[in-house]
């Protein structure tokens, strides 16, 4: 601002001639004063950002979407979001502002050399147009076969033991091949249908001389134009144009961050779960579950469950039973408030679950998950969650409850062994261990088992079973299950089938009815008895 009111001043007492000059250098300054202050307004753009939005996601949200594809979001499409406003924002004001004014001030010199300065901007715009024209359509499919190239690459390499198993290497790299080459005929397609018009946009972007200085040695030798005001032109009439390509880069990054900032709006416009009011406190007087005529879908108009009533007393343990695809995990889900129902409520102590802070609600629910997962910290850390009133006595006591504490005390660290995102020095039974003792020590009034033992071998599924008999003393209990051993102690057992509770009882009863929980207990025992057939090996002869 002090340098533009300088030159204010400085305009008045210089000659006509010169004024001119000095108004280009003027309004120079002020393009790299603005690429200064853009990073100050760029800041404040990132700190107004919703960052809040992510952590008010229903949880449900995360176990539908892959954790690359929002990694992709959060991490990789919001960089090159941040980039373009950080550097872009600051190249496209400099970019229009700065050949506008000097056309403006040019067109005070001499109106027929500015006009002859226009004409390679006015035809660079118009093969710049040539290519836009299709460009969207063309950047549908450069992502579809970026996609496609992501995906296949992950699947190539992921599956490299089964392939070598089943000596498939060559059908499998030529279906690798055919993405790669399919990209490459959409990029040669591509370079077809625009490299004309963008190579005459190129050239129109630096013939700025082809047209300024004959026209201006005809009017100087006409005497119209005077000899500083030609090389005026020559020096600055001709180089605005050199900010055509720079437009054109920003109007690719534009239409390439659309798609990014598509992704991201995915995210923020997803509705949080609603909260009660501030004041709005939740005190129970017991811990029964009811359903009442629930119903819910991922998907519009196809709901995954429908009209379901049930009523789990305080204390009791229930069991989910049903075929892959029926609903139990879904219904345990909206017990969690991972989720809304689409109808119907689901309340705890007597109370809807949308009228309580799902802080407060997370208090009472402890959620054992199928797939086990550790933090990138120690094994002390895993257990108290960064609780640091929670002392290391403390979790050494609720881990012997466990029955993790002996494993641990054998790792290198002991407890202050640092785990990887997938625990890295744990086994699956080891590891959900962990993740009971986690349990253990928030103490929960009610529990949910996903599965608790599904991928337990023998010895690790009784030391499973025994820190869980733990757990689960004196709690409301609903446990999911495909391996029905597991369940037949259960107070009440709710079969689900296609979205539905179809039976419903205690074992004994379930097996009375002689319907589905029948047939599957009936097959899990046939399966438990299957062996290898044993026969003479066979000798091979020369």
């Amino acid at each position: 601002m002090l340098v533009l009111l300088i030159g204010v001043f400085l305009l008045t007492k210089l000659n006509p001639e010169s004024k001119n000059i000095m108004i280009i250098s003027i309004m120079m300054l002020t393009g790299t004063a603005m690429g200064f202050t853009m990073p100050v307004f760029n800041v404040a753009v990132q700190n107004a950002y919703p960052k809040e939005e992510v952590a008010k996601l229903p949880l449900g949200y995360f176990m539908r979407h892959s954790s690359g594809e929002i990694r992709k979001t959060l991490v990789e499409d919001v960089e090159k979001l941040e980039k373009f406003f950080a550097h872009h924002i600051c190249d496209f004001v400099k970019i229009i502002t700065m050949p506008v004014t000097t056309i403006i001030i040019l067109f005070g010199v001499s109106i027929p050399m500015t006009i002859a300065s226009l004409v390679p901007l006015i035809l660079g715009m118009g093969f710049q147009f040539l290519v836009f024209r299709s460009y969207n359509a063309m950047m549908e499919q450069y992502y579809r076969h970026s996609g496609r190239i992501s995906a296949t690459v992950i699947e190539y390499i992921r599956g490299m033991p089964v392939v070598k198993a089943f000596n498939k290497t060559t059908q499998t790299f030529l279906r690798f091949n055919k993405v790669l080459e399919d990209y490459r005929s959409f990029w040669m397609r591509f370079v077809k249908k625009t490299g004309l018009p963008f190579v005459s946009f190129s050239v129109c972007s630096d013939a700025g001389f082809l047209f300024v200085l004959p026209l201006g040695i005809i009017l100087v030798a006409a005497g119209i134009l005077s000899v500083p005001k030609l090389f005026l032109f020559l020096s600055v009439g001709v180089c605005y144009t050199m900010f055509i390509p720079m437009l054109a880069q920003v109007a690719s990054t534009l239409s390439i961050n659309m798609k990014n900032l598509d992704g991201v709006y995915s995210i923020l416009d997803t509705p949080a779960l609603r909260e009660p009011d501030a004041g709005h406190n939740f005190n129970p007087n017991c811990y029964d579950i009811k359903i009442e005529g629930l119903t819910f879908s991922y998907e519009k108009n196809i709901p995954v469950l429908k009209n379901i009533d049930m009523e789990i007393k305080e204390g009791q343990t229930v069991a989910f039973v049903g075929p892959s695809g029926a609903g139990k995990s879904t219904m345990a889900n909206l017990i969690a408030r991972f989720y809304d129902p689409d109808q119907g409520r689901v309340l705890l102590g007597g109370t809807d679950l949308r009228n309580m802070r799902y802080n407060e609600l997370m208090d009472y629910v402890s959620y054992v998950f199928q797939d086990n997962f550790s933090f990138g910290d120690t094994v002390l850390e895993n257990i108290r969650m960064y609780r640091k009133d929670i002392s290391r006595e403390k979790v050494v006591e609720i881990a012997k409850l466990a029955q993790a504490h002996e494993f641990i005390e054998k790792l290198p660290a002991g407890y202050d062994t640092l785990l990887g995102s997938q625990g890295t020095y744990l086994s699956g039974g080891q590891l959900q261990r962990v993740n009971i003792a986690r349990a253990i020590l928030k103490d929960a009034p009610v529990i949910i088992l996903d599965e608790a033992t599904a991928f337990a071998d023998p010895e690790n599924e009784n030391l499973i079973q025994r820190g869980l008999s733990v757990l689960l003393k004196n709690k409301t209990v609903i446990v999911i299950a495909h391996r029905l051993r597991t369940v037949r102690n259960a107070d009440r057992i709710y079969v689900f089938n296609k979205g539905e509770i179809t039976e419903q009882g205690s074992f004994d009863e379930l097996m009375q009815i002689n319907g589905l929980f029948h047939s599957m207990w009936e097959a899990g025992e046939s399966s438990s008895k299957w062996k290898f057939s044993v026969r003479r090996p066979v000798t091979c002869t020369q």
